[in-house]
């Protein structure tokens, strides 16, 4: 465990200097560590106790996918055929790597407790939209 977290820090320093740093509120930074046509991977890391306001990404596709956090609550509104639908996961350290999909346009937002949070969003873009950051293709609710 020690030798993956050292291997993923190691990881991030190196790419510091080569890939696009986005921020969103001076509690969230991301890295984009992957980009190829409209696909592109960005690795998140969120302070301690921090929520997010409810938000919406219309030009993108995402799946976000659980590395690090405990307590860490992810919610999603979706509005599938007209009815509204509330799921909510909850990663505990058997949901290491899990994925939870959020399409365009759905309202999501997440809060972390008492550890920092750690994810990788996995973003597809639409139509003919620049692949640029999900904290630029921010929508609030």
């Amino acid at each position: 465990m020690i030798l993956f977290l050292a291997l993923g820090l190691i990881f991030a320093a190196w790419y510091i200097f080569v890939v696009d740093f986005h921020t969103h509120d001076h509690a969230c930074f991301g890295i984009r560590f992957w980009k190829w046509k409209r696909k592109t991977k960005e690795i998140w890391f969120i302070k301690p106790n921090y929520q997010i306001a409810k938000h919406s990404h219309p030009n993108e596709e995402i799946e976000l996918q659980y590395v690090f956090g405990k307590n860490v609550n992810f919610y999603r509104v979706s509005n599938s055929y007209g009815l509204t639908d509330f799921d909510m996961f909850k990663p505990s350290w058997k949901a290491f790597l899990k994925k939870f999909t959020v399409p365009s346009n759905t309202i999501h937002w997440f809060s972390a407790c008492s550890w920092p949070l750690v994810f990788i969003n996995h973003a597809t873009w639409l139509g003919d939209t620049e692949p640029t950051s999900a904290s630029i293709d921010f929508k609030e609710a």
